[in-house]
């Protein structure tokens, strides 16, 4: 199942927010494996205990496990704030330069259109 509901509102699940920051290189875990703060198995030590404890957020089991403190914790999500709106600006970009080359893409078939038309009117005319 990839939703539920808690509290009247819909959550992803654990399993679907774990693949999801696995794709995502701005997650938690990635980020702190990145940096070298944490090595890759003792994030997947703490992806296998949150399993078992869906409640549990990953930068607290990593604290309670013992493989960084709060201020790591704290420094890296402040990290990964700022990595995210960052990556967001871009995204906006990306999107008006999109919908900029969508835009000069209609023009340019309506403008191909208007040249058949007056083609085939041209065509027309000779015979």
């Amino acid at each position: 199942m990839w939703w539920r509901k808690k509290n009247g509102k819909m959550k992803t699940t654990l399993e679907h927010r774990q693949i999801l920051a696995q794709q995502d290189s701005t997650s938690l875990g990635n980020l702190l494996v990145q940096f070298r703060l944490i090595e890759p198995e003792h994030l997947d030590r703490a992806l296998q205990f949150q399993r078992d404890n869906p409640d549990l957020m990953l930068g607290e089991m990593l604290v309670r496990m013992g493989q960084i403190d709060h201020e790591v914790l704290s420094v890296t999500m402040a990290q990964q704030k700022i990595l995210r709106a960052s990556c967001q600006e871009r995204q906006k970009v990306i999107m008006h330069k999109l919908e900029t080359v969508a835009a000069q893409t209609a023009t340019v078939g309506s403008a191909f259109d208007e040249i058949q038309k007056i083609s085939e009117t041209l065509k027309t005319r000779m015979k």
